[in-house]
């Protein structure tokens, strides 16, 4: 059920967005924009996915490397994200 977690994982950042964690507009805006990335991917086919899946993994891993140091709860967030993903073969 790694999908099942994904969505979990997805909700998870939601709600931390929704709490407005101490973001800047860019930053932000940036989750969003991949969350939205790895909803898409979910709602396709496998074919589809496996086109797309690159880009928006090499995504996650950016923006994890990027809050890591000062935003550790988004960054096990994403992690939780990429790791979900790569057992989805994403």
């Amino acid at each position: 059920m790694p999908e099942a977690k994904l969505r979990e994982a997805l909700d998870e950042l939601q709600s931390v967005l929704d709490r407005h964690a101490p973001l800047d507009a860019q930053d932000h805006d940036l989750l969003l924009e991949v969350q939205d990335k790895v909803e898409r991917l979910l709602e396709q086919t496998q074919e589809t996915q496996v086109a797309g899946a690159p880009e928006v993994h090499a995504e996650v891993g950016g923006l994890l490397g990027r809050f890591e140091a000062d935003h550790p709860e988004l960054a096990q967030i994403l992690g939780a994200i990429a790791h979900t993903l790569s057992s989805l073969g994403i």
